[in-house]
């Protein structure tokens, strides 16, 4: 691809052979040159008919972690990185989402001692940052000990839901009837994480704390992660950011029950516009414009 001047012979700039390669494309994003001298990049926002103007050089690519989603039970030592050179790590560890101006600066690795998500971007002036990626560790014996006094303390979540008391933890007669085996079948069941900022949970105007509303007003964005204990080398996994709301009819209300089900919705908002993964197995479908995870109030240990 080039540009000829009217000679029909003298190439002004070319892509291809002898010259620059043309690179992938995002959707939504053209390509050609920038600043001066002229340089190529892209543009988010298309001006035909007048000079370029607004472009970035490039995007910086994915954040790394050494340390793969999963189960623990020891200590770990995480590093996370970026391949492109002079980038900038921001993260978290409290649910919250990172950006170029908020989250810790890493510089260097951070230690993994309870469960926790750790969520990331990588940006560089000029660049268009990454998206935000997001791990989760679990400790399995942080689940099985989990009370709202240690919730508060430990993970700095809500006292209250509204004006509701909490419910964070296992319930005591599940984990006390199956002490000897609990901690190994937490460890063989694949389980999802959905991580987001506390307060768009379970704050005052979070969807936990208000679960009667309902319709786009309450819905916020989260990370989905499916983790499978089965695929330690992290092949049974997923994550992406998407939508997130509270779902049913009755049950919503918490004088029925403190457990709510949810629906995730899978918009190009938030990341992908769909889940594509073989949840259900390879002769299932395989693609998902959104999912209900019901919380089977009807057969719950709540009514026992």
């Amino acid at each position: 691809l080039a540009l000829v001047k009217p000679d029909g012979v003298t190439v002004v700039s070319e892509f291809g052979s002898g010259g620059t390669q043309y690179p992938g494309q995002n959707a939504g994003v053209s390509f050609g040159m920038i600043t001066s001298p002229p340089q190529p990049g892209y543009f988010a926002t298309a001006t035909p008919g007048a000079a370029n103007t607004g472009g970035f050089s490039g995007y910086v690519k994915d954040t790394k972690f050494s340390v793969n989603r999963g189960f623990f039970t020891a200590p770990q030592t995480l590093t996370l990185t970026t391949a492109t050179p002079g980038a900038t790590i921001r993260y978290t560890t409290n649910g919250s989402w990172p950006s170029e101006t908020a989250g810790t600066l890493y510089a260097g690795p951070i230690t993994i001692d309870r469960t926790m998500p750790v969520r990331a971007i990588a940006y560089k002036a000029g660049h268009r940052p990454t998206n935000v990626d997001t791990n989760t560790y679990v400790f399995v014996d942080d689940v099985i000990t989990q009370t709202a006094s240690n919730s508060q303390t430990t993970w700095g979540l809500p006292a209250v839901w509204g004006t509701q008391a909490p419910d964070y933890g296992m319930d005591t007669r599940v984990t006390s009837l199956h002490s000897a085996t609990i901690r190994n079948d937490l460890k063989r069941v694949p389980s999802l994480s959905v991580v987001c900022d506390v307060n768009d949970m379970f704050g005052s105007s979070g969807i936990y704390s208000n679960p009667n509303s309902s319709g786009p007003a309450w819905e916020r964005g989260v990370s989905l992660e499916l983790i499978d204990p089965a695929a330690a080398d992290g092949s049974g996994d997923f994550q992406l950011n998407c939508g997130i709301r509270i779902q049913g009819g009755a049950f919503r209300s918490f004088s029925l029950t403190p457990k709510k089900a949810f629906r995730v919705l899978f918009k190009s908002d938030y990341g992908p516009a769909k889940l594509r993964f073989p949840l259900f197995g390879p002769d299932a479908a395989k693609e998902f414009d959104t999912l209900t995870f019901r919380a089977e109030n009807n057969d719950g240990y709540q009514w026992d």
